[in-house]
């Protein structure tokens, strides 16, 4: 007699139930990893009333957990999707303006006639985008103060443009965060109707794409 056949229905329905990640599950670890949050941040100012030289790498560690959290957060988070209409001028010069603060930005030639267009997505979406970004450029090897090249791009008889950014620098392989910060911004620029692209850079200069929809008729027409 075979005693495995009749287990596997039951091993089926195990598998297929660890895939679903419950709200209430959620919640209960949301609530057990902030009591450990909230330990550490404890402990940490303990060590930095005494001066304690252990309090640095205890500071540096636990904001690598809140980072790590807010990112889990935001890719198992189900949110709602709000459509703006935002001239893509605008929404390129915050991608340029954010990126300048840590890197050296060269902004390449664009079309006016594109940048005048109006692209729809989600602010609050794209603000989160736009916050990791820079953490990811950062763990594909590009130092602060490197030079990156931003391009607003688009395509005939495609109804989106692209935000193109590349780095000048060797790429290195990917870290573990720098996959999560992938994930959850494609998560994030999907959930509105948009495309992330990343081209592998090992070895070479990376690209990043982010392309996203063009609002139809008045002010957002292709030509």
């Amino acid at each position: 007699m075979d005693d495995f056949g009749p287990a596997a229905p039951l091993e089926q329905a195990k598998r297929e139930y660890l895939t679903v990640v419950r709200s209430d599950v959620i919640d209960a670890a949301g609530h057990w990893f902030g009591n450990l949050f909230q330990r550490l941040r404890a402990l940490e100012q303990s060590l930095d009333l005494a001066e304690s030289p252990l309090a640095g790498a205890l500071r540096s560690t636990t904001d690598d957990l809140d980072r790590l959290a807010q990112l889990l957060l935001d890719y198992i988070g189900e949110s709602g999707t709000q459509l703006d209409c935002i001239r893509a001028a605008d929404v390129m010069h915050n991608f340029v303006q954010l990126l300048a603060q840590e890197f050296q930005v060269r902004v390449g030639p664009e079309e006016p006639d594109q940048s005048q267009q109006e692209l729809l997505v989600d602010v609050r979406a794209l603000t989160k985008v736009r916050s990791y970004f820079p953490a990811l450029v950062v763990e594909c090897g590009t130092s602060a103060g490197a030079a990156v090249m931003v391009q607003l791009a688009g395509q005939s008889g495609v109804n989106s443009l692209s935000i193109e950014v590349r780095t000048e620098v060797v790429c290195r392989r990917l870290t573990a965060a720098g996959e999560l910060y992938c994930a959850v911004i494609d998560k994030l620029v999907s959930s509105f109707g948009g495309e992330f692209e990343f081209v592998d850079g090992e070895g070479k200069a990376a690209t990043w794409v982010f392309r996203f929809p063009v609002r139809r008729g008045r002010g957002g027409a292709n030509r």
